[in-house]
């Protein structure tokens, strides 16, 4: 016999362990292992010591799949059953193909010879040459699932396999050859397309391609700064996924494949999500655009930043991309704090433009109710707080232009608060005093203080004239100067004949003062009242007796002279105060009448 490439027996025992997975229970669990020894084939089946399996059943299914696979095949076959870390197996089976095997027609015999030993009787497996095949180590290799390196076609195995089938295929009728030689292609078939596949046997392109090409985007993820960058990358990685589709479940490099697929499927479904990230953040970037924005934009453009964030946010730590999501992360975060600044800037400007436009309301309604100078200075206020209010508000948000508007057409209003406020300040002041001013006067003229009456009065008529047109009191101090500028007339009226009282007294004091006081009076705005004394008399009737006992005309004349003057001087009094003069002798008689002139 030839020797057998040492990758050929791997793939059979592949095949065999790929196919006793679903044939017989925990078949998942065995390791198998081939090796050719004197022209017999050694099939070595090893599973987990606590793990049990029915040898009879066990070989009976590699038995059935070794001549599925190997139809053509004539050498005996040797299977050993054992548990994994020992030396010597449990169980054993013999295989030997007979002629007859080779067709599945009625009257020929299709079982092989068996012949099952005890657990006991087992010899170890380095007597039947196992070790000097190096069978322990090609298990080791094939256990660590070290990669298969091209099979040679199942048909030159061996020679000496081709040269019995046709010798046994002579000794065949014609029809029975036709049937059974059907049935046997028909397995050769299927068995060599299996084995023909992509990575069933021998190198494996598919997977290498897709190691490339998954090294390829590795490379490239690492200088990924924008989406066509991420669009290239996913190109790669489905390419690579594309490729690995080629390798069927059968092949022993089906697993890596598979977890090679599921770590591509899943830098493809980060690159899936950190694209939808950028997606979100330019369509953010677009839309922050051309500043100002309104309180909605801004809460559209937040939630752009929150979904890309949250979508990097949830590329595990163990991916490939993660670095390059925590670092896209970093940046949308900062950006969402930016945006988040200007969402709250907006909707403070916005707080601030309806709060200034409420004041603005509030303002006008006090102005059209305010009267006193304290209303209106809180309608001053009220402007000075709507004014401050619009200035406050930015530049950067939409409500500044409206707010300058506004702003221009009511500082105004501050100024003509202000001076309403000032000129009814004035009103009130004015008033205030007017009245308080006639208030004393009228006090002064009851007790008789014309002259300070008089003052007042007149200080009270100058602060009703200096209440302001259209303020509060200016309708009330309108009658007031009538009613002053008639009291100040009488208030003079009045000073005068005081006056002119005083200065009779003044006289009459000067006329009636003497050694011999010659008269007393009384005084008022009615009559001037004078009494002769009898002193005075009992005087002048002694000079004028003495001087006619003497026969002095002229002291006669002198006296009587001094009647005339002094009556004189009374009547001048009388006319100077205006006022009616009675003139009475020492006794009460009447003496002289005058009425002025």
């Amino acid at each position: 016999m030839k020797t057998v490439p040492q990758e050929d027996l791997q793939a059979l025992g592949q095949l065999l362990q790929e196919r006793l997975r679903s044939h017989i229970p925990n078949g998942n669990k065995l390791k198998i292992g081939c090796a050719i020894s004197n022209e017999t084939l050694v099939v070595l089946l090893q599973h987990p010591p606590r793990v049990e399996f029915d040898p009879e059943t066990t070989f009976a299914a590699i038995e059935k799949n070794l001549q599925s696979l190997r139809p053509q095949a004539t050498e005996p076959v040797k299977l050993y059953l054992r548990v994994s870390g020992q030396k010597q197996a449990y169980a054993k089976h013999d295989i030997t193909w007979h002629p007859s095997e080779l067709a599945t027609i009625a009257n020929f015999p299709a079982r092989s010879e068996r012949k099952e030993i005890p657990v006991s009787a087992l010899h170890s497996l380095d007597a039947i040459g196992l070790t000097n095949h190096n069978f322990s180590q090609h298990l080791t290799n094939w256990h660590n699932n070290e990669p298969l390196i091209g099979v040679r076609q199942q048909a030159k195995k061996t020679e000496g396999f081709s040269r019995k089938v046709r010798s046994l295929l002579a000794d065949i009728p014609a029809p029975l050859l036709v049937v059974g030689g059907g049935v046997a292609l028909a397995t050769l078939f299927s068995s060599t397309y299996m084995l023909t596949r992509p990575c069933v046997i021998g190198e494996c392109p598919a997977l290498q391609t897709a190691q490339q090409l998954s090294k390829v985007a590795n490379h490239l993820t690492q200088r990924v700064s924008s989406q066509p960058d991420l669009l290239t990358v996913q190109q790669r990685l489905v390419e690579a996924n594309n490729s690995l589709k080629a390798i069927p479940r059968w092949s022993f490099r089906y697993q890596e494949a598979s977890q090679l697929s599921q770590n591509l499927s899943a830098r493809s479904a980060a690159l899936e999500q950190i694209s939808a990230a950028l997606e979100k953040a330019a369509a953010a970037t677009k839309k922050g655009e051309n500043l100002p924005h309104t309180v909605q934009k801004w809460q559209e453009i937040q939630a752009l930043w929150q979904q890309a964030i949250a979508t990097l946010a949830n590329i595990p730590a163990n991916s490939s991309l993660f670095s390059l999501a925590q670092q896209k992360l970093v940046d949308y975060q900062t950006n969402l704090q930016v945006v988040n600044q200007h969402l709250n800037l907006e909707q403070q400007a916005s707080k601030k433009l309806l709060q200034a436009k409420n004041t603005i309301l509030l303002a006008k309604t006090r102005g059209d109710t305010a009267r006193s100078w304290q209303a209106w200075q809180k309608v001053k206020a009220t402007w000075q707080s709507a004014i401050a209010i619009l200035g406050s508000i930015p530049k950067t948000t939409t409500a500044y232009t409206e707010a300058q508007q506004l702003q221009a057409s009511y500082r105004k209003e501050i100024e003509v608060a202000s001076d309403r406020a000032t000129k009814e300040q004035m009103s009130a002041k004015a008033f205030s005093e007017a009245m308080s001013k006639a208030n004393l006067a009228q006090k002064d003229e009851q007790q008789n203080q014309i002259s300070l009456a008089l003052s007042n009065w007149n200080q009270a008529l100058n602060s009703a004239k200096q209440v302001p047109g259209g303020t509060q009191y200016y309708n009330q101090s309108q009658p007031l100067i009538a009613f002053y500028t008639s009291a100040i007339q009488q208030a003079g009226a009045k000073l005068k004949v005081a006056n002119a009282m005083q200065l009779a007294r003044t006289d009459l004091n000067r006329i009636c003062s003497g050694t011999i006081r010659v008269c007393k009076y009384t005084l008022n705005n009615q009559l001037i009242m004078v009494q002769l004394t009898s002193g005075y008399e009992q005087a002048v009737e002694r000079n004028y007796i003495n001087a006619k006992l003497h026969t002095n005309s002229k002291t006669q004349v002198g006296v009587a002279m001094h009647y005339h003057k002094l009556k004189q001087a009374l009547e001048a009094i009388s006319n100077k105060a205006n006022v009616p003069l009675q003139v009475y002798e020492s006794d009460g008689s009447s003496l002289h009448n005058y009425k002025p002139k």
